[in-house]
């Protein structure tokens, strides 16, 4: 039995709140029949969805409650193509790499909720603020787009192949709903539920209430540490894995894990030194997901690199370094983060994955590429690599592939102007001052030999590139490394559409 959307095609937006009261019998069943589908193969009969829910509930799986990293997949995401209504056809880009990956899915998000007694943080109903709690499924939909949808798909092409419609389309409902299966069954089976004490199905589940902490209106500039600070929590029915949440646009979020079986490795040390925003605590979460997608990333060194995030400018350091017209937040708009064994280690504030000039210059595609230590123009650095096979975006010969893009320090903006001369032509840059420290804490820098050069390093200003460089020459002071990058423009919002693919996608 296939999935098969509840409206008429016709119908392109579900917002009416009684449509999906007349709707949720069906709604039941479904949620019934997908949470019965995960434990077999092959096609399940319906006379048998019954019997797999109890045993589902025997085990009392789905009766734990959603935490701060569960599971959530979506009843509309689809990796196949979205069909849009002039038969334009967006498609997926590594579309046959995310089919083997499974289902859509997407981690439900609670950092603002207080950590309980056992070390968790629980989700509640109240838990539905999109791009905070829960993301859009880097999918497409299985639901058409309205009119003014397509218009933002269309103008948004480029980001909709990398990362899917679902963040033009996703509308949640305000609160979770919280469903008892077992009102439905036709016969009863004694279930053990938060009590030692086995409560027969026939009797109505009683949630357990949480503390909610309502989620910051301004991510972007609000730090995490201000955020747990916070007092102002109120007592919310928690959420288990027969909750569901609702997309006025169609189809309905369900949860795959309950997040309580994940070891969270201690990361307190990292977020007291760098003091992530709230915006930038998000890419926690997107590291998790790169680990889980990408089993190479949990040994030894990655380096995750993500446009958007960045710390914005101070006035002193916009006139240190100039201003990219690409960047909202100045020369860089990104931050880096690096884990040692899928750890978080160090960070660097600020960094950049775009070329300081994208109306001449290629820049590389979002990726998991390895890279090694190599010289750049002399001094040490890193090479990225992928089979020598780099795809990029703005490619001058419609479908470039570079051999390898560098990542390096960077000076002071020579130009602000496209046209008018460029820093980084497409390589990966962190700002000068932050080179050496991050060089040798990562492995690439000789700690021993960068003894003699760190006082003089401290005073080294972005005008100075040129004497840095001759300073930190690569025979010198170049150790042996190998690991990987990972470039993430998913949190970038490219308002002056520079991003442009100007052939097909080609390798993969």
């Amino acid at each position: 039995m296939e999935y098969v959307p509840l409206l008429n095609e016709e119908v392109v937006r579900m917002s009416d709140k009684e449509r999906w009261e007349r709707e949720k019998e069906d709604l039941q069943f479904l949620l019934q029949f997908d949470l019965a589908r995960e434990t077999r193969d092959g096609a399940i009969r319906d006379d048998e969805v019954e019997s797999i829910i109890c045993d589902l509930l025997k085990d009392g799986e789905d009766n734990e409650y959603l935490v701060d990293g569960a599971l959530l997949t979506c009843t509309s995401a689809k990796w196949g193509d979205f069909k849009l209504s002039d038969d334009e056809i967006i498609k997926m880009e590594k579309h046959s790499e995310k089919l083997m990956s499974g289902v859509p899915t997407e981690y439900l998000r609670v950092p603002e909720n207080k950590i309980s007694a056992n070390g968790l943080r629980y989700a509640t109903v109240a838990d539905t603020k999109r791009n905070w709690n829960i993301m859009p499924f880097p999918c497409n939909c299985r639901e058409p787009a309205s009119p003014e949808q397509e218009a933002r798909i269309k103008e948004n092409k480029v980001d909709c192949q990398s990362h899917g419609v679902c963040k033009y389309l996703m509308d949640l409902e305000e609160e979770w709903e919280n469903y008892d299966f077992k009102e439905n069954l036709s016969f009863s089976v004694p279930v053990p539920y938060s009590d030692p004490v086995p409560i027969p199905i026939s009797m109505p589940v009683q949630y357990e209430d949480h503390m909610d902490e309502t989620a910051p209106d301004t991510l972007e500039d609000m730090q995490m540490s201000e955020i747990w600070n916070r007092d102002s929590a109120q007592r919310k029915k928690g959420i288990t894995m027969t909750s569901v949440l609702f997309c006025k646009h169609g189809g309905f979020i369900y949860p795959c894990t309950s997040g309580q079986t994940v070891v969270q490795e201690d990361i307190s040390e990292f977020l007291s030194k760098y003091q992530l925003t709230g915006k930038q605590y998000m890419a926690l979460y997107e590291i998790k997901d790169y680990l889980a997608r990408y089993p190479e990333l949990r040994t030894g060194t990655a380096i995750f690199v993500f446009e958007g995030l960045a710390t914005p400018f101070s006035e002193d350091e916009e006139k240190w370094n100039g201003i990219n017209t690409y960047h909202p937040n100045g020369q860089f708009g990104a931050i880096l983060i690096t884990t040692e064994d899928g750890v978080p280690k160090y960070a660097v504030m600020k960094a950049s994955t775009l070329s300081d000039d994208m109306e001449t210059y290629a820049t590389i595609c979002e990726g998991v590429y390895d890279i090694k230590n190599q010289s750049h123009k002399g001094y040490a650095g890193l090479w990225l690599n992928n089979n020598d096979n780099i795809p990029a975006y703005n490619s001058r010969k419609r479908n470039d592939y570079a051999k390898a893009i560098h990542f390096h320090m960077a000076g002071r903006l020579r130009k602000d102007h496209p046209g008018e001369g460029s820093f980084s032509q497409g390589c990966i840059t962190i700002p000068l001052k932050d080179y050496l420290e991050f060089g040798v804490k990562v492995g690439f820098i000789n700690s021993e030999k960068a003894e003699d050069i760190r006082d003089v390093w401290e005073q080294y200003e972005a005008k100075d590139y040129s004497k840095a460089k001759v300073k930190l020459d690569y025979q010198t002071y170049t150790k042996e490394f190998n690991g990987y990058m990972v470039i993430d423009r998913q949190y970038y919002d490219d308002a002056g559409k520079h991003l442009k693919f100007n052939g097909p996608r080609g390798r993969e």
